[in-house]
């Protein structure tokens, strides 16, 4: 179950993200370019999902959304409007200097916008926004325009309450006493967090090696035998253990997924992230500077540049003008072209029998053009539907083996729904059972429904993740 590839890899970053998930991800045809980046500065770390509960082996973002409008009235301290998109303050600033950062996104990322960590203000063409406790900002629907975040370098902080702070330190269940025991030698004579923070980094790339990929005893928890025999491991165990570690120590963090930008496009002037560029690591929350980045992956674990040659960067930029001239294309701006050309051959400079002749090859391009895009959105859809399909089987798959532990195991012969009945029938009718009955009847109304969409997944998903919890 550990092996298993995630939810997370298959319909982007959802609200679990089980360990090797972003292995997979780094894996999983390595070359493919996910973002490509404009800004004078080197973005480093764009955040696409932070998580703050921890259920091993899985992370867990809990947190409501909030919905943000865009702001109507210019104000002196935004930054411009750019055109056809609505600005989107995500914290309140008194500056007029911003650091940008455009990004056009080519993977299929869901709805998750991926933005450095201080961000303040965003920029698309969006008429609102939701971002979560955990200050994952995503769109209401799929985006595959381009939007720019702003920041700014100054200390904006704004100090978070002590009830927030609790949900960061919240440490795991049955947590081995050997990994209290570790947290407390490490952090021996650590008085702030900083100190904390540098002991946990230090550590973790003197007594461990990187390896893309590990290898779990059947029956072991995976972050107990990483912390305690020390394998070699990838990102996201230095980043689970980090964390794990700083919170025994009081100090407030989260689990964060995302890219490490490093490779530069001098032809494009832009910065590339490759599906190889995926990483996981640790923010840590000091009250004198804000959110705070911690790297506990070793140096060799942590997303270089790695120089494509002159032709690999010549034939991205090809590919980034292509996706950005897909971007703008679409069935209205193809009408407006035809009338224009009518106008622009009306009959008082050519005859209507030459404007006819002539209008016919422009007319049976735009025919070719429509209901090629629409043969292509069918397709896709059709994939797209594939694709969910098997992300709830994923999902079926997950909730029978945690049933399964209970001892509950659903027969070969028996149909969902009968299954649902009969956890209820069986064992007492407890709120417990109650809701789980109740998930396998709305799966089977998803799954067999013959409409599943990915809104009715991330739902599943959703209370998947609550009944876990």
């Amino acid at each position: 179950m550990h092996n298993r590839m995630n939810l997370f890899s298959s319909t982007g970053y959802s609200n679990r993200a089980k360990l090797g998930s972003v292995a997979h991800r780094k894996s999983h045809n390595e070359n493919k370019v996910a973002l490509r980046v404009f800004s004078e500065q080197n973005p480093v770390y764009l955040r696409a999902k932070a998580y703050n509960v921890y259920k091993s082996p899985v992370w867990i973002a809990r947190s409501r959304r909030s919905t943000i409008l865009p702001e109507l009235t210019k104000q002196k301290n935004l930054p411009s409007v750019i055109e056809d998109q609505n600005l989107f303050v995500l914290k309140e600033q008194k500056l007029q200097s911003w650091s940008e950062y455009r990004v056009w996104a080519t993977e299929s990322s869901g709805r998750v916008m991926f933005i450095p960590g201080n961000t303040n203000v965003i920029s698309a063409s969006l008429t609102e926004l939701e971002v979560d406790g955990n200050d994952t900002v995503v769109s209401k629907g799929q985006y595959k325009k381009n939007y720019t975040a702003f920041t700014s370098s100054a200390n904006l902080l704004s100090p978070i309450s002590d009830t927030y702070k609790e949900q960061f330190i919240e440490e795991p269940e049955d947590i081995h006493p050997d990994v209290i025991k570790m947290a407390e030698e490490l952090f021996q004579g650590c008085n702030d967090i900083n100190s904390k923070i540098g002991a946990v980094e230090n550590y973790f790339k003197s007594e461990y090696e990187y390896k893309l990929g590990i290898k779990i005893p059947e029956g072991a928890d995976p972050l107990t035998h990483f912390l305690l025999e020390k394998p070699a491991a990838h990102c996201e165990y230095f980043a689970t253990g980090a964390a794990i570690l700083l919170r025994l120590a009081g100090v407030p963090c989260r689990y964060v997924a995302g890219y490490v930008l490093s490779d530069w496009n001098s032809l494009g002037e832009y910065w590339i992230a490759r599906n190889r560029d995926a990483h996981a690591w640790v923010e840590a929350y000091d009250d004198a500077k804000g959110w705070v980045i911690v790297e506990a992956t070793p140096p060799d674990g942590v997303p270089d540049s790695s120089p494509q040659g002159k032709v690999g960067y010549i034939w991205d930029y090809v590919k980034y003008c292509f996706q950005v001239f897909k971007a703008s294309l679409s069935l209205s701006a193809l009408k407006r072209l035809f009338f224009q050309c009518v106008y622009l051959f009306s009959g008082k400079y050519f005859p209507p029998v030459y404007i006819a002749v002539g209008l016919l090859p422009v007319l049976f391009i735009l025919v070719g053009i429509y209901f090629g895009r629409r043969i292509f959105k069918r397709k896709h859809h059709v994939i797209e539907k594939n694709t969910v399909i098997i992300s709830l089987h994923r999902l079926l798959e997950d909730m029978d083996i945690q049933l399964k532990k209970d001892g509950i195991v659903r027969r070969p012969n028996e149909t969902i729904n009968q299954f649902a009945n009969r956890i209820l029938t069986e064992n007492g009718g407890s709120d417990q059972y109650y809701h789980l009955s109740q998930w396998y009847k709305e799966y089977a109304s998803v799954r067999y429904s013959g409409r599943a969409g990915r809104a009715d997944l991330e739902k599943l998903c959703y209370k998947t993740s609550a009944l876990s919890g």
